[in-house]
């Protein structure tokens, strides 16, 4: 698992652009309908990445076998940007806005 990807997707499409989104929509509307929509939109969007998505912790061979990243040569991979795949952007993203709507909601509501 390449936690760096992970780290920096989180971050980005997690915190940011999601944390981002659920903020201005509750600032401009400052209603709970409206970020609990927001909720209910990143728990959909799970259900879609898992369900048609492409989300995997790893890639399986035709043995069977785990893909190993260190029995590749060393040099082969170093200075390769590796870039967050759609599945795993709409992943972290669907995650912030599950977590911000949550949040949102308890905010405006109480």
């Amino acid at each position: 698992m390449d936690w760096k990807k992970i780290r920096s997707g989180g971050f980005r499409y997690g915190l940011v652009y999601a944390g981002v989104t659920v903020l201005v929509i509750g600032f401009v509307t400052r209603s709970e309908l409206a970020v609990a929509a927001l909720f209910i939109v990143g728990l959909m969007l799970l259900l879609f990445v898992f369900g048609i998505g492409n989300v995997r912790t790893g890639d399986i061979s035709i043995s069977g076998q785990s893909y190993d990243v260190d029995s590749q040569l060393a040099d082969a991979h170093i200075d390769q940007h590796e870039y967050v795949s759609f599945d795993q952007k709409l992943l972290f993203f669907a995650i912030g806005l599950a977590i911000f709507g949550f949040g949102g909601m308890v905010v405006l509501g109480g």
